[in-house]
Order: C-alpha cells, then structure tokens, then sequence
C-alpha cells in the first residue's frame, strides 16, 4: 500500500505496547496530508499532534529535497526537536546528502508504503537515522569510485580528526544500522555508541547522526 492510500491495519499485541510517538504533520497537497493523517489515526503507535514543539518527530512531505524544504525544517525545528522525516515523491543521491546536511533524520518515498514510513518515524523518535539503503549504498560506493588516490586522500584522513573508531560507527550508520546494531558489531555497549556519534556531531557542529554521515562522506572519510 502507498503512503497517503488508507490506513494500516491493527497492531500486535506486541506492538501496543511500544512507545507512542507524538508526530506534527506537514503537506502541501491536502489530499496527501488527510493520507498522512489517516495513517497516524489508524496506528496505535503513533499520536498525531497540531504543534510541532509537541512532536518527537515532524513528517513532511514534499515533492523533492531543495531550499524549501530546509526552510521548512527551519521552520518546524528548535535545538534538533522534533526530528523530521521527509515523504517525497523521488529522491536521488545527491538530494540525500542535501537532505542529511539540513537536517533531516529519515527519508521515505511515497512508493515505498506505510510500514517503511512508521519505521523511518520510529527510527527517527529514537534518534537514529533512516534513509533508503539502496541510494546510502550507492552514494557512498559512487564516492569510493571518485576519490582521488595519494596525498589528498591521507590529507583528508588525517586532518578533520576522525579516529578509526569514529569512522567506523560511521561507516555502519551509513549503512543503515541503528545504535543498538552498532553496539553489536563492534563489540561496545550501547551507551559508548551513542557517546561517540554525540561527540562527533558537537566537535563538528553538526546538526544530527545522519548530517554526520553526510559531512564524513563529503570530507572522503568514509
């Protein structure tokens, strides 16, 4: 089923019992906006509210990631809350790392149904990025292709100060992981993930974990 085409059906008992996220809806087409709305109505996860300082997470949908968008998210965020998830019609490589630089937390296509959007929104309540892992794959493959080999690439290893494991959390939150997937795989709690991405995120002024990514994958970090 396609964003904005019904609702979903009744949860689990299981998930009742999960965390009900406050959500603050955007849309400029109002036929997609009542879709948006049906789908938070008819899930008992989440709770739609009409303030977004009221919200965890802001979702909105826009034909595609540009200027207005970010003035949107300027908009709607204050000091990173509440996190925003974009529904767009299509979205490139490119428009992704425009995407994660102005701080989005997830990105959902339209066609891509209502179980992803509620994992992008979950996901992004929890503080964890969520964005199409067929177009994260190929942008950072596609930078690995373009980077240029010898001094330029020690350069730009060694002078940002990314240690080896802060490029490697990186690395997997490009892959889509999620802090708990990332404590598993190196082998570290939780708490020391979420510590390392904190750090990075304040000594380079970033906005959020996946702006992070964006600005590792830009510098030939990663």
């Amino acid at each position: 089923m396609s964003i904005g085409a019904g609702t979903v059906g009744p949860s689990t008992e299981t998930e009742t019992k999960a965390e009900v996220v406050a959500v603050y809806v955007y849309a400029g087409d109002v036929i997609v906006e009542r879709g948006l709305r049906a789908f938070i109505d008819g899930c008992d996860r989440l709770v739609a509210v009409a303030d977004p300082d009221r919200a965890a997470v802001a979702v909105i949908a826009i034909d595609r990631i540009d200027d207005q968008l970010s003035r949107l998210i300027d908009a709607v965020q204050r000091n990173g809350r509440p996190k925003v998830v974009a529904v767009v019609a299509e979205v490139d490589d490119e428009a992704l790392l425009v995407g994660a630089s102005a701080g989005l937390s997830g990105v959902v296509r339209r066609r891509d149904g209502e179980a992803l959007l509620l994992a992008a929104i979950e996901s992004a309540a929890r503080g964890d990025a969520a964005f199409p892992a067929d177009l994260v794959g190929r942008l950072v493959s596609r930078l690995a292709v373009e980077r240029v080999p010898g001094p330029t690439r020690r350069h730009a290893v060694e002078s940002p100060g990314l240690n080896e494991r802060e490029m490697g959390v990186l690395r997997l939150l490009a892959d889509g992981l999620d802090t708990s997937d990332i404590a598993e795989r190196l082998c570290y709690s939780e708490r020391t993930i979420k510590g390392i991405i904190h750090d990075v995120t304040t000594r380079f002024h970033l906005k959020n974990r996946s702006h992070a990514v964006a600005y590792a994958v830009r510098a030939g970090l990663i």
